[in-house]
Formats: structure tokens, C-alpha cells, sequence
């Protein structure tokens, strides 16, 4: 299935891409998956909103056994794109599996992962998040300095009351951050809690009143994540929260009048053509959905009622390349993609420029220790030992995947690199370095 026109593609070079890099990067995918590192992996490359590189390698599912020799496979418009690119290969094929619970069967055309493949982009799905605050900010029903309390009333409380949108857009709020975050050894969130905090249906504490209690189990999850001291005073230190950005979620929603995933539906991905991007994939394509692990196949066929859930909003869209290129592009170019405005310019500008410039905000950031943090209100930004020019932002997922938008080239990157191991710097960190470094 084409991801973009045909018309709306070049050439590396016109891009002022280097082809040996372009070469260098397919190899270094093929070695990944050949070495088990990664399962499959994919990218896409665009500059001036006109495509110029993407392909895949490797299988779709963990359950695919390994495949045909060259490992890459592409869509009907992928292949002539990656071959003309990169003067590699682009047959459907791929070298082999990354999980060891594969079997040895060998892989399917229907398992190798193509170029317009689905998978699950995580926390990529922030950026989403951000822009739609933005949007309910140029609606005037929001601003970034009013206090949480203001539409969550659990956040009323000394502990709490200083807490501000902008604190959670840039994980600065001191709620409590991801579990393991801090490298501790034994890492639980707030959802193993939760059901200490849901209302007793029977006994001498049972809540009688059906409207009392069904109050209490919308609110759970929000008086589990509030519970105990706070992780520290706003503004103070950076900790990544991804339930920091379910209270933007339900904050969304109340100020919208929709759930949230509705609103984010509705009003961005819609009306940008991402056709192929769902919170629940339907299940017409669950066969084109890249999967790494159990939980990928349950999360697909997971139909529990969410009403008393967090809004979805630290990770669960699933998207693709393609879909990821056209919101990518949309920021680009100042909020506007296919004569479709969904933000202003000046929120863009806003969104994406540097929050915690000249605060020192330190960042334990899993061990790393950044002493002065850069964010942006949603996007993370490129730090000065990266390979990408100052003012660079994006985003990655667990499980894997990244997009980064380079401004100063107009550039739109976007990868995969799915792995059922807890971490492969390789396929992170290699990337980048070997995109950024190909631009002439």
C-alpha cells in the first residue's frame, strides 16, 4: 500500500543525502537483525516534504521463523525508492528474527515487516498529547500556567496545588516518574496500587451511594498516582512521567467535552490522513501490525471496558512511518500539512523551543545524570552531542521507534527498530549517528 504519492519523492542526492550513508544504514539494519538485536527494523527519510529513502528489514512478528537471504522488504513504491537510493537490495526478504521465541519455520511474504507496516509508536504519542493542549490553548479554553487543580480536583492539596500544564508537558511537575526510572530494583507504578484506592462494594466501609462510588472509581487512578510524598517541588527536576501525561489526557478530555482519544482522533490525526494510525487497530489489520512480544497480540485483542482507565495519552497509539511522516511535516511546516491547519505557527514556535534554558534543571535520567535538562512543551530536543543541528526535536518510543524533525534541513526521520530486549543502544544511538551524518 503506498504511503505518499509517487510525485512527492527525490532522489538522495537532490535531498543532499550522501548514498554511501544511506548504504551504510541498511547494512547496519541487516546486521542487527542477523545478530538477533533487533526482530525487524524501518525507516523513512524526507526533506522539503518530499520522500527520499525508506525500507524495511526483518519480520513483522516474533512468530515468523527466518527469512530469505537479503533481509529487506518494501512496498510497491518502497522498493524503487530504496533501491534507487541506496543501490542495495530491496527484495522482500530479511535475514532473520530478533526474538528467541521465534520458530524456525521459514517466514512468509504475509511476515515480513514492509515500509507501511503498523506498530505501536508508545510514547511517541506524546507529541499528540501536546498538540492537542495546544490546540484547546488557542481555543482559550486552556493556558500552560493554569493550576491541574483547576480541572482535577484531587490536585487541591498543599502538595499538589502548585502544579502547572506547563510542569507536565516538560515532566518538571514532581509527580512520581516511569517505574525503574531511577534504577531502583524492585520498580512498581501507580496502577499496582490503584485497587487500594478503588470504593468498597460490601463490608463496613462499602460506599452505598452508586453515584459516590462511581465518582470514587473514575478517580482512582488519579488518588493512586497523587498518593504518598511528592517526588519533588515543580520546576525543581526533570522525571519522566508518563502517567504526568494522562492527567494531560484527562485534562483534554475535560476541557474538550470527548474522551481523549476521541479528541486526538477527531481533530489531528483525521484531519491530517493518517489513515493507518488507531488506539485500537481495527481487526482487518491486525495482520500488518508489528508484534514482538505476547502483550503486542493481546493489546490488540484487549476489549475490557477503559471507562475507569487513564486516558491513553504516555503511549498508545499505534502508527505508521508514512502516517508519522504527514504529522511530522505538519509541525514543519508551522502547524500546516495538506492545506489543513491543526496548529498556529506561533504554538509550534512555542511548543518546540527550549522551557528549561537557564534553569540547571537537573535530570537523573536513568543514570545518565544531565545536569541542565533540555525540553521542549511535549517534543525532547537534541542535546550538543548529538549529530542533528541545534534546535532539532522529536520524540522516541519504547519498543522502538523515533521521530525527529531537523528544522534547519526540513527534514522529517522516522525509524523502527522493534526488539524484545530491554535495551539496544545500538539501534537507537547507531542510528541517529549514522542519519545525521549523511547529510552533505
Amino acid at each position: 500500500m503506498p504511503i505518499i504519492e509517487t510525485l512527492n519523492r527525490w532522489t538522495p542526492q537532490e535531498a543532499g543525502f550522501r548514498p554511501e550513508a544511506l548504504a551504510a544504514l541498511d547494512e547496519h539494519f541487516r546486521k542487527l537483525v542477523a545478530d538477533r538485536r533487533m526482530q525487524c527494523g524501518s525507516y523513512l527519510i524526507a526533506r522539503e516534504g518530499r520522500i527520499f529513502a525508506e525500507a524495511a528489514f526483518g519480520s513483522r512478528t516474533f512468530r515468523a521463523g527466518s527469512a530469505s537471504e537479503s533481509g529487506s522488504a518494501s512496498g510497491s513504491e518502497s522498493a524503487a525508492v530504496a533501491e534507487s537510493s541506496s543501490g542495495t537490495d530491496s527484495s522482500p526478504a530479511a535475514d532473520s528474527e530478533a526474538a528467541p521465541q521465534s520458530s524456525s519455520a521459514p517466514a512468509s511474504e504475509d511476515d515480513l515487516l514492509r515500509t507501511d507496516s503498523i506498530r505501536r509508536i508508545a510514547s511517541i504519542t506524546k507529541l499528540f498529547v501536546a498538540v492537542g493542549i495546544f490546540q484547546l490553548i488557542e481555543q482559550g479554553k486552556l493556558n500552560l500556567r493554569q493550576p491541574v487543580s483547576h480541572w482535577i480536583e484531587e490536585f487541591k492539596h498543599p502538595k499538589h496545588a502548585g502544579i502547572r500544564v506547563w510542569h507536565l508537558l516538560t515532566h518538571t511537575s514532581g509527580i512520581w516518574p516511569d517505574p525503574g526510572y531511577y534504577t531502583e530494583p524492585y520498580p512498581f507504578g501507580s496502577w499496582d496500587v490503584r485497587f487500594a484506592f478503588e470504593p468498597e462494594s460490601e463490608g463496613p466501609f462499602a460506599v452505598k451511594d452508586e453515584e459516590a462510588a462511581l465518582k470514587l472509581r473514575r478517580s482512582a487512578w488519579i488518588r493512586a498516582m497523587l498518593a504518598g510524598s511528592p517526588g519533588g517541588e515543580p520546576g525543581r527536576e526533570w522525571r519522566y512521567s508518563s502517567i504526568g501525561y494522562s492527567v494531560l489526557g484527562e485534562i483534554i478530555s475535560r476541557a474538550s467535552g470527548m474522551p481523549f482519544e476521541t479528541y486526538i482522533l477527531r481533530h489531528i490525526t483525521e484531519p491530517l490522513g493518517m489513515s493507518r494510525t488507531f488506539f485500537e487497530v481495527p481487526e482487518a489489520l491486525h495482520g500488518e501490525v508489528c508484534v514482538t512480544i505476547d502483550w503486542d497480540e493481546r493489546r490488540l485483542t484487549d476489549k475490557r471496558d477503559r471507562t475507569f482507565d487513564p486516558p491513553r495519552a504516555g503511549g498508545g497509539l499505534h502508527s505508521t512511518l508514512g502516517d508519522l511522516f504527514k504529522f511530522g511535516q505538519m509541525l514543519l511546516d508551522n502547524g500546516v500539512y495538506g492545506g489543513t491547519r491543526i496548529l498556529s505557527r506561533k504554538s509550534v514556535e512555542r511548543m518546540t523551543r527550549d522551557h528549561l534554558a537557564g534553569q540547571d534543571v537537573f535530570g537523573f535520567c536513568w543514570g545518565g545524570r544531565v545536569p541542565a535538562m533540555k525540553h521542549g512543551l511535549g517534543p525532547g530536543l537534541t542535546g550538543d552531542d548529538e549529530w542533528y543541528a541545534p534546535g532539532s526535536y522529536g520524540h522516541e518510543g519504547a519498543g522502538r521507534s523515533k521521530l525527529l524533525l531537523d528544522p534547519s534541513r526540513r527534514a522529517v526521520i522516522v525509524y523502527f527498530v522493534p526488539s524484545n530486549l530491554d535495551w539496544v543502544p545500538e539501534s537507537l544511538l547507531m542510528t541517529n549517528n549514522l542519519i545525521g551524518s549523511g547529510w552533505q
